[in-house]
């Protein structure tokens, strides 16, 4: 139960100003809410009144989510501390491991049209997802590690926070999908995104899938193909690999870690990214279904349906598109 007791003061500031180097403690959390901090065996979980029945909740999903993880990716170095806060509307979290491994969960499930909403359980499905941060960021191997001994957790010692977006994102939501069974890998919305792309022959190299674009799916890229690239990887050549992963870009210097790539695979990460393309796209047209609703195609009129919220890019149209390119005068879309 809760302490009765404020967190660390040295902790909260640690926390505040990994959270906004320009802000002061006062400017990042409302001065009037008041923080308690449960502690369980592993995780403290730092939150205000009005949030202790989710507290609790957080906590029990905490500690389950480190029993299934600790098979896979291991367990963090020393306590994890959790923030939970409801001053915004906006469903986020994020995670870090300097200078403490730390969660910030926002206490707000996401709206139901949001691609992230597709959930039953939300917060087990966040924590996932930043848990799965902190297990892959809180690494270093080899000469790093000697260097952390040295210089103590700083960020130039973790040589995973300076990976490409959708490797850091992509195996988080892998895994947000793998351990909790929802998320967004099954979500139809999240797969259109690269369902539709790969169909209309635009799908995003692995210098774009890192984000920045001011076209569609903008940032959603490194979410969607990175977790759907690790995916693949799991497929093709197990999942132990994506830990073996982890483990050889942590001992690298910082931004060389693709290098490791070759090293747990064989390949490059390009040379892969060109087999899940290549993979993907073959996925969509050598579905032995396709070749039924062509013939339907021939002789009728046929009406794909979707569910998906976004009218311009979804499975219909990936599906009609696929269509077109052996039925082109037959499909209309």
């Amino acid at each position: 139960m809760f302490t009765g007791r404020r967190p660390n003061k040295g902790l909260i500031a640690g926390l505040l100003l990994l959270a906004a180097t320009s802000a002061s403690a006062s400017e990042r959390y409302d001065p009037r809410l008041r923080f308690r901090t449960l502690r369980t065996e592993h995780f403290d979980i730092h939150a205000h009144q009005g949030e202790d029945v989710m507290a609790r909740r957080l906590a029990s999903i905490a500690e389950r989510a480190r029993r299934r993880f600790q098979p896979i990716l291991g367990v963090p170095r020393g306590r994890v501390q959790v923030i939970l806060v409801d001053q915004t509307d906006l469903s986020n979290g994020w995670a870090t491991p300097v200078p403490y491994n730390t969660i910030e969960i926002t206490a707000v499930a996401p709206p139901p049209e949001s691609n992230i909403g597709n959930t039953t359980d939300w917060l087990d499905v966040v924590f996932t997802h930043e848990y799965t941060h902190i297990l892959h960021l809180d690494r270093s191997r080899g000469f790093m590690q000697g260097l952390r001994k040295v210089f103590g957790r700083v960020a130039p010692v973790f040589p995973n926070g300076f990976l490409p977006v959708w490797q850091i994102e992509g195996l988080a939501t892998f895994e947000e999908s793998r351990m909790s069974g929802q998320g967004r890998i099954p979500a139809g919305d999240f797969r259109a995104i690269v369902d539709a792309a790969a169909a209309a022959g635009r799908f995003e190299s692995i210098d774009r899938a890192s984000g920045g674009l001011t076209d569609w799916p903008g940032g959603h890229v490194p979410y969607a193909y990175g977790a759907y690239f690790h995916q693949f990887l799991a497929d093709r050549y197990g999942p132990e690999r994506l830990a073996r992963l982890a483990d050889a870009s942590a001992g690298r210097v910082p931004f060389f870690g693709g290098r490791a790539f070759k090293n747990v695979f064989g390949r490059s990460a390009s040379d892969l990214w060109d087999e899940f393309r290549k993979a993907y796209r073959d996925e969509l047209g050598d579905n032995p279904a396709l070749d039924e609703l062509r013939a339907m195609v021939r002789k009728q009129t046929v009406t794909l349906l979707y569910a998906a919220r976004d009218s311009d890019h979804n499975n219909a149209i990936a599906l009609a598109e696929t269509l077109k390119k052996k039925t082109p005068a037959q499909v209309r879309g």
